[in-house]
């Protein structure tokens, strides 16, 4: 693709006449690991979808307590936000601190619901820790993008290996420490029971 949204990184914007989602963007490093043919292996493919459409349920609460805290178009810190108002959401949300110099994204929290299905617990640990390998570089692009837009990204995660599949479905609202630079994610992830026996 050469269009100026690629050449800038970005997605262009959707609307809900367009298609409901678009496939996420691998990082050049990354290409080529988002997925791995072959019989018996275990493919990754990420797809964002379109925030508009996005139907009632856990995510658009969390997405209207997310637009409820900021403020003047600037964006809520870590210090707006309270897990205590969204109680069912307990257990799925993770916090990543954004390190940049180079670009990283570190579990402060890793939910505990995310962590058992997943058979990992990352907390204090990085994305590029993650395996397999297709998800970290899948979640890599995924918080890049959230980090460049300062704004909330949804997306679904599609794993299949031979006639077993499961799909995620994650969605990031960025924090900052001064309402403009993106210095922590809050990140809400559904359908983790899925990769039981999977992963």
């Amino acid at each position: 693709m050469t269009d100026d949204a690629t050449q800038s990184g970005k997605h262009p914007a959707l609307t809900s006449s367009e298609a409901a989602a678009t496939l996420l963007r691998i990082p050049p490093e990354a290409e080529g690991l988002a997925y791995l043919p072959g019989a018996g292996e275990l493919s990754v493919q990420a797809v964002r979808l379109d925030l508009g459409a996005m139907p009632a349920g856990l995510f658009a609460k969390l997405l209207c307590y997310w637009q409820s805290k900021c403020r003047d178009g600037r964006l809520p810190s870590r210090a707006d936000i309270d897990p205590l108002d969204f109680p069912q959401a307990l257990g799925r949300v993770c916090l990543l601190d954004v390190h940049r110099d180079p670009l990283q994204f570190r579990f402060r929290l890793d939910g505990s619901i995310v962590a058992e299905h997943r058979g990992q617990d990352m907390t204090g640990r990085s994305t590029d820790e993650l395996r397999p390998l297709a998800l970290a570089n899948v979640l890599r692009a995924h918080y890049t993008q959230v980090v460049s837009d300062a704004e909330p990204n949804v997306h679904e995660i599609r794993f299949c290996q031979g006639a077993e599949s499961a799909t995620l479905k994650g969605l990031a609202l960025p924090l900052s420490d001064d309402g403009e630079r993106v210095t922590m994610i809050l990140a809400c992830t559904l359908g983790t029971e899925s990769l039981l026996g999977l992963l």
